[in-house]
């Protein structure tokens, strides 16, 4: 997080210096090739640690050079990525309810969505009745809906 900060930081400065005002969180995210929803978070946590602060930026940056390398754990994701993750899952099961009801099923059944136990593939083909090869393909069909559906 601390380097991603930096990271914000110097693309900030560098932006600032090019278009001579301070770019937008809009204009950050692209430029980052971020979602704008992290964009925001990042934007937002950097406010507040720029009110909190009141060090010299050598001062500030040495700081964060020791936070970085103290509190850099690999093994776990972004702070804001189970955020993310939160959204994308709610906007998935609203999805669900535009798509065919059989593929939604299909979906609901094999990943175990809405407090459901998950099954696998031939389990759901028992269920329906069809082929084990047919509920894959149902299921692809499904996921190339969800996909363009995700990206409008």
């Amino acid at each position: 997080m601390v380097a991603l900060i930096n990271q914000w930081r110097h693309m900030a400065a560098e932006l600032e210096s090019k278009l001579g005002r301070a770019p937008s969180v809009e204009e950050m995210a692209d430029v980052m090739r971020m979602p704008l929803r992290k964009a925001t978070f990042i934007h937002q946590i950097i406010n507040i640690l720029g009110s909190a602060t009141d060090n010299s930026t050598s001062d500030s940056l040495e700081e964060d050079q020791i936070l970085e390398t103290t509190l850099v754990d690999h093994n776990t994701g972004m702070p804001e990525d189970g955020l993310v993750m939160d959204e994308e899952k709610e906007k998935v099961l609203r999805l669900l309810n535009e798509i065919d009801s059989r593929e939604a099923n299909i979906l609901r059944w094999h990943y175990g969505l809405d407090g459901l136990k998950p099954l696998r593939l031939k389990e759901i083909a028992e269920k329906l009745d069809l082929t084990r090869e047919r509920i894959r393909q149902i299921q692809h069909e499904a996921l190339t809906k969800l996909y363009e559906y995700m990206n409008e």
